[in-house]
């Protein structure tokens, strides 16, 4: 795929362009998946990712959904080698290419009709330590490495 990343106005010298692909495998008991991303406009490097999940089909019928919910979980790691000092700082002042960060998510899947689910969801995300703690908490707004989020995504499926 092709991410182009429009960051300021047309045509900024911050703008940002992306190619990334991915492959994933669903084992009886889990799906595994991993990405790569490479930038390669202004700022050059490759983002790695690898995660694990799996999804459970809860034993439970509620009266106002569709179909039984479902409970997805996941957990996640990711790499940045950057060929950018600028873009992600470091202690050293040299380039930024280590783990980057761990995620642990749980999601509940309630379709309220056939076609439409509503999914709220529960996020951990966290630098790896090293390296990956000093960045993050540099390019945080908050000066943390770690955060917890939380949102609600509604999908339809035709």
């Amino acid at each position: 795929g092709i991410i182009y990343y429009a960051l300021d106005s047309n045509n900024s010298p911050y703008d940002s362009f992306e190619l990334f692909g991915g492959a994933a495998y669903s084992f009886p008991w889990f799906d595994v998946s991993f990405q790569a991303y490479r930038e390669v406009a202004n700022f050059p490097g490759w983002y790695l990712t690898w995660s694990i999940s799996k999804s459970i089909t809860l034993p439970v019928e509620i009266k106002f959904l569709a179909d039984k919910p479902s409970l997805d979980l996941m957990a996640g790691w990711s790499a940045e080698l950057s060929n950018s000092k600028s873009t992600f700082p470091t202690e050293s002042g040299g380039f930024y290419r280590s783990m980057h960060a761990g995620v642990l998510q749980a999601g509940l899947n309630l379709p309220v009709l056939k076609h439409v689910t509503v999914t709220p969801k529960v996020i951990y995300w966290y630098g790896l330590g090293g390296q990956s703690t000093y960045t993050l908490r540099s390019l945080s707004w908050d000066g943390l490495h770690n955060h917890i989020l939380g949102g609600v995504s509604v999908s339809t499926s035709f």
